[in-house]
């Protein structure tokens, strides 16, 4: 199983409210560290708090999601209240299980999830463009 589809496992496992199967795509170790910018603000250590954290998730939905190097990146919307979560996740994939997530969240709109997903995908495009 590649990075990408072991995060998507996760994503689906999370939206389907199945802890068995999300703990089975987490490392013993994980940490999930929630950022503001360029500090941490708070990490959850461990498969058990990380997979205790991500259950708490309501209607999450992967809007985007690409290797880029030796990190899975994710852009991700969910439910908090009544408005929506945005969130960019770094995720590290090691022999099939992710070892840490990096994760920056920001409320916004519906209409401004799908301005995210396009600004998404020109970032990468540019990114691409830069690296040839």
């Amino acid at each position: 199983m590649d990075e990408i589809e072991v995060v998507e496992r996760g994503y689906r496992a999370v939206a389907a409210g199945d802890r068995e199967a999300l703990t089975a795509v987490f490392a013993e170790g994980a940490a999930w560290r929630l950022m503001d910018r360029t500090r941490v603000r708070r990490t959850h250590e461990g498969r058990a708090a990380v997979v205790e954290f991500l259950m708490g998730f309501k209607r999450l939905q992967l809007e985007s999601i690409m290797l880029h190097g030796e990190y899975v990146v994710a852009a991700h919307s969910f439910a908090m209240g009544a408005r929506r979560g945005v969130a960019t996740t770094m995720y590290t994939v090691r022999d099939g299980l992710v070892v840490a997530a990096e994760c920056a969240d920001v409320l916004r709109s519906e209409e401004h999830t799908s301005e995210l997903q396009s600004q998404f995908r020109i970032s990468y495009a540019v990114f691409c463009l830069k690296e040839k």
